[in-house]
């Protein structure tokens, strides 16, 4: 990988917005929209052409992105190496979400209509990388994933949702003023290149997110090209900065320039460990705490879920109440815990999850299996009964109360 340094996207916008117009993008842009004519034909061919420019289309808008992610600049000269998969994807989600927006107009009228188009909005870049960097429409569709992109790249994400907001008005008006002023076959074919336009670059803008902050979504670019040689790593610089602060005694203005920075962008590990370091050494149990939260679900994004362990017993230490952001976060660090032989962990943390996060239907399994690890691996029969008995009430699925109900018995013939 190159070791130059990344331009922010905001000081590339003229870039961005002229990426559509060389040689790779326009060639396809040209062919696309000459293409596009075909959709006239009668009845199903029509149909048919109209499906297949508009796979095209966001076969070769992927093809940009994930390009764009792995750290080549220029446009990409053909979309053979995108995943078919991962487009087919993209477009169930789109359908899925066009289909939301109508029924929440239809059925719960105007206001939650509108409320679910700005919620779509806001995630749809989130959906969008989340499927470049690694194809899962699950894991794209997770609301865990969408937290872990938005909270990782920080307020530059919210950014680029708007500049993507003001690249769709400016295509809708440009197409709107076309249609007025030209005849119909003409304005349809300068509509159409509009739009494709305005789909390259809002791709490609998604594409630099991803490689400008890499580090924090964990991905790894082929290489980094552009970019001039900068001052050194801006968090290589903060955590000097903060050394000296603390060698010098001014520890509480080294953690508030630390705090400062987490709030502010995605910062890498090194910094987050420094910072808990401090706050250990303060005895601030309730920042320990409070930080963990968001630490472990960045960790569990990156897939390093020894140290989200570490963060997660380190955090129940300071806060015995302490849960993370998301059921999920719970119930995934138990199962790790487990694998690890961490029995006495596991059972902590499925009972926060159970206890924390009661209207989540997988916070009952995490009972269960908190109360399974109870009776088997510690003999904790009378806790395990009550935490089944709870579970019980909480009005599990047939399934579940089946567990339920055999583990009670299981547990009562042993007491018998």
């Amino acid at each position: 990988m190159s070791n130059k340094t990344i331009e922010p996207f905001w000081e590339r916008l003229p870039a961005i917005a002229r990426y559509p117009l060389r040689e790779g993008a326009l060639y396809t842009i040209i062919a696309l929209t000459a293409c596009s004519l075909l959709q006239y034909l009668p009845d199903v061919l029509g149909m048919l052409f109209i499906l297949v420019l508009l796979v095209a289309r966001y076969k070769y808008a992927f093809e940009i992105l994930r390009h764009t992610a792995n750290g080549h600049l220029d446009p990409p000269e053909q979309a053979l190496g995108a995943d078919n998969r991962a487009v087919w994807s993209y477009l169930f989600a789109m359908l899925g979400g066009f289909a939301l927006i109508q029924f929440s107009f239809w059925y719960f009228g105007v206001a939650a209509g509108y409320g679910v188009w700005l919620l779509l909005t806001v995630i749809q870049p989130a959906v969008a990388m989340s499927l470049a960097m690694d194809g899962s429409l699950v894991h794209a569709l997770n609301p865990g994933t969408w937290g872990a992109v938005i909270a990782r790249v920080g307020g530059p994400y919210l950014a680029v949702v708007a500049l993507l907001f003001v690249f769709e008005i400016s295509v809708s008006n440009a197409v709107g003023l076309i249609s007025y002023v030209l005849p119909t076959f003409l304005s349809s074919l300068i509509a159409t290149a509009f739009m494709l336009w305005g789909l390259f670059a809002t791709y490609h803008l998604m594409g630099y997110l991803i490689l400008q902050y890499h580090e924090a979504l964990g991905f790894d670019p082929d290489s980094i090209d552009g970019g001039s040689a900068l001052p050194p790593d801006r968090d290589q610089t903060l955590l000097d900065a903060a050394t000296q602060l603390v060698q010098d005694g001014d520890t509480d203005t080294a953690v508030a320039r630390l705090r400062e920075e987490i709030r502010s962008r995605a910062v890498s590990s090194a910094v987050h460990q420094l910072y808990r370091r401090l706050l250990k050494s303060a005895g601030d149990k309730a920042g320990l705490a409070a930080h963990g939260r968001q630490f472990i679900g960045q960790l569990l994004a990156e897939n390093d879920e020894r140290t989200a362990l570490a963060v997660a017993r380190e955090s129940l230490e300071a806060e015995p109440l302490f849960k993370p952001l998301l059921c999920e976060h719970a119930t995934r660090l138990a199962a790790a815990a487990e694998r690890q032989g961490q029995s006495a962990l596991a059972v902590q943390l499925n009972e926060v999850a159970f206890k924390g996060f009661p209207k989540e239907p997988a916070a009952i399994d995490a009972g269960i299996q908190a109360a399974h690890t109870m009776s088997e691996r510690q003999g904790r029969d009378t806790d395990a009964r009550a935490l089944l008995l709870a579970a019980r009430e909480r009005g599990p699925s047939p399934e579940q109360a089946e567990r339920i109900d055999a583990m009670l018995a299981l547990l009562d013939s042993v007491g018998g």
